[in-house]
């Protein structure tokens, strides 16, 4: 008896302990559930914090593609940043001789309105759609480049941001807090192009506007690749029947790659001693500077001159510089600064006659010997022209990129020879030559010969790899 009572009072000593261990047990899934759940809800928050840096990223990216591309195609704008002074509401203040994107007048290759109105537009820091019929994919825009500045740094910097809706693909991002954003900024190899990897061109028009009845032998490079536009013939020989024979042809944008024309000259105005008879370059008395050119020294000759019409001979003398500098006669360069047009339609003629440092005559002139820099302030009131006929061939280097020029006549001996680089070819301002014989331009240059006279901007550069990509999330 007294047993079963010791029994039974420890049972009741046990049943307020089990439940407080079932109380406990209880609190623990309530804890773990807990647990589980607000892990479940910040998972959830990050999966789509990321989705939406995924796609900001994206439309970062697919922005940086697009300004690639835009820069692929208008490599010249790889040397100048898109602005220079932009003020905090995001527009820019380059103006007058600054160049940049948004001021692409000082670029040297915005000669062409359509090249120009496209860099202008790329400039500007508004969003685009990566879809432009759907802005639900997400906008980008431009934040910033920074054009290479050797040597520090050979590398062009861009910098994009990309954003689109955190509240799904429903609706546009807009700039409120429910926009995510993410900023891409990239790395552009630029670099120099290599010259002489680019065919020299006997003929380089800014505008590619020349009839199928002209034929040129030489390279041809067009600032505006025209289909059609040029007839050049690059056969060795003239073909007897005279059918042109299309060569490739390489579209490079040109304008700015004329020497500064200097304010004034020692030397007499060519025009005013023209006017008196005919006229021998170099002459006695005439001033020079001593320069070394591409590693010759050689004498230079610089005259001005307006208009040079068919009134009287000019003859050029020039002495290779195909020799040893420290001979006893130094190589000498005759340059004609032109700021008129140059007619040869009557009995004048400029002829460019070489020799040897002995005195013997040359068996080639060096072109770049001499040489004609045509200057036109107002070229759209005040068209300007090089017009030669076909009875007399100018032997020179030409460059007048605000020029037409045109051959007249059914002669068999007229043109150029040499090198003409001006902004069109307009046989119309001459008549019709289609019935000559032989090449209007004949070409005898190569790079060798002009390289030190041109500016390294001249050329478009090499747009190499991307690196050192930064992301940054706001």
């Amino acid at each position: 008896m007294n047993k079963l009572k010791t029994t039974r009072k420890h049972k009741s000593t046990e049943e307020g302990f089990s439940l407080v261990i079932a109380t406990g047990f209880g609190l623990v899934i309530m804890l773990i559930g807990l647990t589980i759940m607000g892990r479940s809800i910040k998972d959830s928050s990050v999966s789509a914090s990321q989705k939406t840096i995924t796609r900001s990223l994206a439309a970062a990216e697919s922005g940086v593609t697009q300004y690639l591309s835009f820069i692929n195609q208008n490599r010249l704008a790889a040397n100048f940043s898109d602005c220079v002074a932009r003020r905090a509401d995001g527009t820019c203040n380059d103006t007058g001789t600054t160049a940049s994107w948004a001021n692409p007048s000082g670029i040297s290759a915005t000669d062409i309105p359509t090249v120009e109105s496209t860099i202008l537009a790329n400039s500007q820091q508004s969003w685009r759609n990566v879809v432009p019929s759907d802005p639900t994919k997400g906008q980008y825009r431009l934040l910033s480049y920074e054009a290479p500045d050797p040597p520090a740094r050979r590398q062009g910097v861009l910098k994009v941001e990309g954003r689109v809706n955190q509240q799904g693909t429903s609706g546009a991002a807009t700039n409120d807090v429910q926009t995510g954003k993410t900023r891409l900024q990239v790395n552009i190899s630029v670099t120099a192009s290599n010259i002489p990897d680019v065919p020299f061109p006997g003929v380089w028009l800014n505008n590619g506007n020349a009839g199928n009845s002209q034929f040129f032998q030489a390279n041809g490079l067009l600032s505006l690749p025209v289909p059609n536009a040029l007839a050049l013939e690059i056969q060795p020989n003239y073909p007897t029947d005279r059918t042109p024979q299309t060569a490739p042809r390489t579209s490079i944008q040109i304008a700015s790659f004329l020497p500064p024309q200097p304010i004034s000259f020692a030397n007499e105005n060519l025009t005013a001693r023209s006017n008196r008879g005919d006229v021998s370059l170099p002459a006695t008395g005439d001033v020079f500077t001593t320069e070394t050119i591409d590693g010759v020294l050689m004498k230079v000759y610089r005259y001005p001159s307006g208009s040079l019409t068919s009134r009287n001979d000019i003859v050029v003398n020039s002495v290779n510089s195909e020799v040893i500098s420290g001979a006893t006669t130094l190589p000498q360069k005759v340059i004609v600064y032109l700021d008129g047009d140059i007619d040869l339609q009557g009995n004048g003629e400029i002829t460019h006659q070489c020799k040897k440092t002995d005195g013997s005559t040359a068996s080639i002139c060096d072109l770049s010997n001499f040489q004609i820099y045509g200057y036109n302030p107002n070229p759209t009131s005040q068209p300007r022209k090089i017009r030669t006929k076909g009875t007399f061939e100018l032997q020179a280097f030409i460059i007048a990129p605000t020029y037409t020029a045109c051959v007249s006549g059914g002669g068999n001996d007229g043109g150029f020879k040499g090198a003409i680089w001006v902004n069109s070819w307009n046989e119309g301002r001459c008549g019709n030559d289609s019935g000559r014989p032989r090449p209007v331009i004949t070409q005898t240059g190569t790079w060798g010969q002009v390289v030190p006279f041109l500016t390294p901007q001249t050329f478009p550069p090499e747009i190499g790899v991307i690196g050192n990509q930064a992301i940054s999330t706001n």
